[in-house]
């Protein structure tokens, strides 16, 4: 959700669901619903990563990567931590993503123990990939893809957390 008319337009449309989208001093795209029956209690945060690609913030579309935070008491289920980033793309950035997803691994691992924490959002980045070389169909291809799949067991381990999926 990139500006402020989209995330009214989902806010309208999303009768019984709170919604945060974070400051929108910070051009992050991100935007997290639950419903709002699951929630007795709420605690909001954003966090801007240190790790910066100048070229999206100014003279550019002013993008500044980071992540939410949102911790909820829950009727049923205790208290449940949602993190919801977006890291840095492209697959020359899998430094600066990888130091994104340590920040992130260590706000998550800072979470208190009875808490249930789930991480998610656009990671930019595979678990894995079969060549070093990203094979591009118009004859230029990539080189030292494999680098792209390092933030994620990066993330995994700072933040002690397991994947869900593999």
């Amino acid at each position: 959700v990139w500006n402020d008319d989209d995330a009214a337009a989902f806010r309208a449309a999303s009768s019984g669901y709170s919604v945060i989208t974070g400051s929108r001093r910070y051009n992050h795209g991100l935007l997290m619903a639950i419903r709002e029956d699951l929630v007795v209690r709420e605690e909001r945060g954003e966090h801007i990563y240190r790790t910066q690609y100048h070229l999206e913030g100014a003279p550019g579309p002013s993008i500044r990567r980071g992540f939410l935070r949102w911790t909820i008491d829950t009727p049923d289920l205790g208290r449940l931590t949602f993190f919801d980033t977006h890291t840095s793309a492209f697959p020359w950035a899998s430094t600066r993503r990888s130091l994104q997803a340590r920040e992130l691994g260590i706000a998550a691992r800072a979470r208190p123990s009875d808490e249930v924490v789930i991480v998610g959002g656009d990671l930019n980045a595979g678990l894995y990939y079969r060549d070093d070389v990203r094979r591009n169909p118009h004859g230029k291809d990539t080189p030292g893809w494999w680098a792209n799949a390092t933030s994620i067991p990066l993330l995994l381990h700072y933040g002690g957390l397991e994947d869900l999926v593999h």
